[in-house]
């Protein structure tokens, strides 16, 4: 293999490796704390990049976040997660690393922001749940069945044929998302990651739930946990949301080629 070339992930336990998304981390003199929103995202991403081509040649279009995936390729975390702070501060014009100390304590929907390149376009949920706009018929046949879940953002390069849909839910359902969603072209769309948050009276906290469609397994990344990465049933998972135990805010939906 040549210097600087990547190994192809062989196993689905390859491609849902986390080992090296460790909690905080450091960037020069800056010190991350409070990461668990921005390693779910990070963790997500990478993981949709390593299972589906189409996904990571659609995060090529996107000269920042393709290079926040090739450093997450070859571990390299902590330039990974300094690139998504700078790529947010300067489309949200707002200095997120100004002190040495940054807490990038926040909500799932500040991170979103940096997809924007990739947005087809945008619906609304509050929108009495009917987006008006844009008034592409065929976008709007396709991304309908998701207005009920959340603000959909459909990522692709054809308008009439989005590869990632993200539903930004953001606690607005006690029940998990469908785990797969046809559109009325009868193509669907399957359930990969959910970004779902644990509150408790001293502290909020965000985990990543992956479903590999390959296999059918489930699994929990959690930043504070070890391992980082464990299988969970999909009903156990279905029984704490009921609970309230984990609450939903971004559901990531990958096309079903």
């Amino acid at each position: 293999m040549e210097a600087g070339q990547l190994a192809e992930p062989t196993s689905t336990d390859d491609m849902i490796n986390l080992s090296y998304l460790l909690a905080g981390g450091s960037y020069g003199a800056y010190q991350f704390s409070n990461t668990c929103v921005l390693d779910s995202i990070l963790a997500g991403i990478h993981v949709l990049a390593k299972m589906y081509p189409q996904i990571r040649d659609l995060f090529t279009r996107d000269n920042k976040i393709n290079t926040v995936i090739r450093f997450l390729d070859f571990a390299k975390v902590n330039e990974a997660k300094a690139l998504w702070l700078i790529n947010l501060s300067l489309r949200k014009e707002e200095n997120l690393m100004q002190n040495e100390f940054v807490d990038i304590r926040g909500y799932v929907r500040d991170h979103l922001t940096n997809f924007t390149e990739l947005v087809c376009a945008s619906f609304d949920y509050d929108d009495s749940q009917s987006s008006s706009t844009p008034c592409d018929t065929v976008l709007n046949n396709i991304l309908r069945k998701f207005e009920d879940y959340g603000d959909v953002k459909p990522l692709g390069t054809s308008r009439h044929e989005p590869k990632l849909i993200l539903v930004d839910i953001d606690d607005r359902m006690c029940i998990l998302p469908p785990l797969s969603i046809t559109d009325d072209y009868e193509r669907t769309y399957e359930l990969q990651f959910l970004l779902m948050g644990q509150s408790t009276p001293l502290s909020n906290h965000m985990v990543l739930f992956l479903c590999t469609q390959l296999t059918g397994r489930w699994m929990i990344y959690d930043n504070m946990k070890t391992p980082l990465v464990q299988d969970i049933g999909v009903s156990e998972l279905q029984r704490a949301t009921e609970r309230e135990k984990y609450v939903s805010y971004l559901a990531a939906y990958v096309k079903k080629e």
